[in-house]
């Protein structure tokens, strides 16, 4: 099973199935995108790109949220804090993207909060219909903390640990593996759409190198 642990968040997972009923009507537009601090492209160090690393949980979830394919991407780095600490990587990628039932939208991300930002996870999507809205703004949890002269925010959904063990997303998705294999279920997560998430990021990559519009390739499970 592929991991996309947002399909576990209940906050997405209700998203997608207003959209599903028809409670925003026909979607029009939308974004989603997310940025982490400084420290994880430091750690990385050019072994990763933020769209596999960072944006491929977006890139996931503006398809499935929206009901629709990313069919084509025109996308453009910027390049400045993580050449300066001598990483080799960019800082951060912006799309504008075109879907399948005719929606445009954009997707963002990259590691260059710097480290006062009390959360580690700043992410927001959004999809606009021509009934209503989706907002999803996760960057807070509910939960503040001030120590020392410096807030915090805790993660309290995707792998807080409650009482000694992890829960949360992380752990539905693991139970959802584990549920699935022992009762021969399919899983929530088809592999033909976490292909198409990794078919997105190569149009995008593609796209930061020829500096063109690039269509996503069609790939097919065999």
């Amino acid at each position: 099973m592929v991991g996309h642990i947002l399909r576990f968040d209940p906050r997405y997972c209700e998203a997608a199935a207003a959209v599903k009923s028809g409670r925003i009507g026909e979607p029009i537009h939308g974004s989603s995108g997310r940025f982490t601090n400084r420290e994880v492209g430091l750690r990385m160090n050019g072994n990763s790109s933020v769209c596999f690393y960072l944006g491929v949980h977006d890139v996931d979830a503006l398809q499935w949220i929206s009901g629709s394919d990313i069919i084509a991407v025109y996308s453009r780095p910027v390049a400045k804090l993580m050449p300066s600490l001598g990483v080799r990587s960019e800082d951060a990628i912006f799309s504008t993207v075109e879907l399948s039932n005719g929606m445009s939208g954009q997707l963002y991300f990259g590691w260059t909060l710097p480290p006062t930002v009390p959360t580690g996870i700043w992410a927001r999507t959004e999809i606009i219909g021509t009934e209503g809205m989706i907002d999803l703004d996760v960057r807070d949890h509910g939960l503040r903390i001030l120590s020392r002269g410096q807030w915090s925010q805790p993660d309290a959904l995707h792998w807080p640990t409650v009482n000694g063990r992890i829960t949360g997303d992380l752990f539905e998705e693991v139970h959802h593996f584990i549920s699935a294999v022992r009762d021969d279920t399919p899983f929530v997560m088809p592999v033909g759409d976490a292909l198409r998430a990794v078919a997105v990021n190569d149009a995008i990559l593609r796209s930061v190198k020829s500096g063109l519009r690039e269509p996503v390739e069609d790939w097919h499970i065999r």
